[in-house]
């Protein structure tokens, strides 16, 4: 990796847009009584009060909407490849629907905060306009970040922020499963359980796009299938269970990875996407060079063994599977960019997203 001026100043702006991000998710937003929120974050609870409350989520979801939309229609995919301006003009719709979403999920968060006694100063139209609005200029915000990283910093910015919630909480994380393991209550082989399983997830992640030279249809595939898979069945599993029963908490059950139907959901849905994910960049002219059995095979294993480890095991695993995918493939795809004598501007290593230009 070049240590050069131009990779210290990417670095520098990429750290203070991470930092940005983690500063706006401390700042509660107007209207709110701030002894109540320092209480509730004091004792540990999650108060979404803060101006970045909904995150990288409402972005996320839009992404994988359109993400959704490339498989079920490769027309679109090998529209967007075809002129760099249908790339800009697909970000744009994700920065509006991403808005759109912010706009109803913030509408439902704050009607929410207005029934905690004591929570909101003043309850009403006022403070739910400001509210929401501020809701709304923060997903504008971290759509700002997600352009400024990808520009000018390292790495693919939404990836970075998608990220950075858990590893924030890796110290803890791994203090705490130190300290249940010197107190004798967390076993050595389950130490060893989860290290294994990181590297190795890690490691095949990695070996997969290193192997396909960093062409950017196998990043996208490694990082978007773990996603569109987990809120996929998650919610047809839910549907499905729902048919037969009233018992709501039943039904989540079914949904969850503790029951061996996910399991079973997730791998045929991770096949299906991968093959649909082949055909689609097949038919745009840029195949995935790696056999889609061998992608299917590596990220449903990934996802399959990570929730054994953690329902089955009692296992306690960092970082979750999807993470662990998407962590790896942005890191690799991160140091192919910048690896010895690679310029940015001839590097075939792509983002994996869109480019976001508002």
């Amino acid at each position: 990796m070049p240590l050069d001026g131009t990779f210290y100043r990417r670095l520098a702006i990429t750290a203070a847009a991470l930092a940005s991000f983690r500063l706006g998710a401390h700042l509660p937003f107007p209207g709110l009584d701030t002894t109540y929120v320092a209480k509730v974050i004091t004792q540990g609870a999650h108060a979404p009060t803060s101006i970045l409350a909904l995150g990288i989520g409402p972005f996320l979801s839009a992404l994988l909407l359109i993400e959704g939309a490339k498989l079920l229609f490769p027309d679109l995919l090998r529209w967007e490849l075809a002129d760099a301006r249908h790339s800009i003009r697909l970000s744009r719709i994700a920065v509006g629907l991403a808005l759109l979403l912010t706009l109803v999920q913030a509408t439902g968060l704050v009607i929410s905060l207005e029934g905690v006694d004591g929570l909101v100063i003043e309850p009403g139209f006022a403070f739910r306009a400001a509210a929401i609005m501020t809701l709304v200029a923060g997903t504008a915000l971290v759509i700002v970040l997600v352009e400024i990283i990808d520009r000018h910093g390292l790495g693919a910015g939404l990836w970075l922020l998608f990220l950075t919630p858990a590893l924030v909480e890796l110290p803890y994380v791994i203090e705490e499963i130190t300290f249940i393991h010197a107190s004798g209550i967390y076993p050595t082989s389950a130490l060893v359980q989860a290290a294994a399983f990181s590297a190795v997830a890690i490691g095949a992640v990695a070996a997969l796009i290193l192997a396909s030279r960093g062409i950017a249809a196998t990043a996208t595939t490694c990082v978007w299938t773990p996603m569109i898979a987990k809120s996929t069945v998650t919610s047809l599993l839910l549907g499905i269970a729902m048919l037969f029963t009233s018992d709501v908490n039943a039904a989540a059950g079914m949904a969850s990875p503790s029951h061996p139907a996910w399991y079973a959901a997730t791998a045929i849905g991770v096949a299906v996407i991968v093959w649909l994910y082949a055909r689609a960049y097949a038919s745009a002219g840029t195949p995935v060079p790696i056999p889609p059995i061998v992608v299917a095979a590596m990220l449903g294993g990934v996802l399959l063994a990570g929730a054994t480890l953690e329902y089955g095991l009692r296992v306690e695993v960092p970082l979750r599977g999807t993470q662990l995918i998407v962590a790896a493939a942005a890191g690799t795809v991160m140091l192919m960019r910048w690896r010895p004598g690679c310029r940015e501007t001839t590097s075939p290593v792509e983002n994996t997203i869109p480019e976001v230009r508002p």
